[in-house]
């Protein structure tokens, strides 16, 4: 499975403690719900812990039938996204800005939704960015669930992009 590294958003001090070596990880599903201990090395976690089955906020989306050419596409995708984060890249198709995992912005749902949309071509898929000022940012967090939201929409797009392929 592929998850966001929460980590991965350049704070001072995360790289003593975190591993934030890539944006995107891929994570045994097992490990990634049930672990106590990080493939990834002393430093892995993923979210907030490990085990995030155990955790009241774990939200789980499977997405079924998607081909595996497009799955490859998805990967691929991903790499990518590892790449421009590696090289701090900023203004891509998918993130304005540097690339960077960002809670209210470049989030697991955003990168998700953006690997689907530009990777595997699912045009359906509608992503949103975070605002650009500071003050509407801290705006929108009072007044919406983005992580919920955007998973929300993209299990509506998905359905109508599978419906129609």
């Amino acid at each position: 499975m592929h998850s966001a590294n929460f980590y991965a958003d350049r704070e001072p001090g995360r790289v003593r403690d975190f591993y934030v070596g890539a944006l995107m990880l891929a994570i045994p599903k097992w490990e990634y719900l049930y672990g106590t201990r990080s493939s990834l090395g002393r430093k892995g976690s993923f979210g907030l812990d490990f085990g995030e089955v155990y955790k009241r906020s774990v939200v789980g989306v499977r997405v079924f039938g998607v081909p595996a050419r497009e799955r490859a596409s998805i990967a691929a995708y991903f790499d990518g996204m590892n790449r421009d984060y590696e090289a701090k890249a900023h203004d891509t198709e998918y993130q304005r800005g540097e690339v960077k995992y960002g809670y209210m912005d470049l989030n697991c749902a955003k990168t998700i939704g953006s690997a689907f949309k530009y990777g595997a071509r699912y045009d359906a898929i509608e992503i949103r960015s975070a605002p650009r000022l500071a003050w509407r940012k801290a705006k929108a967090a009072l007044q919406s669930n983005t992580r919920t939201t955007t998973t929300s929409s993209r299990c509506t797009s998905w359905e109508t992009c599978c419906a129609t392929r």
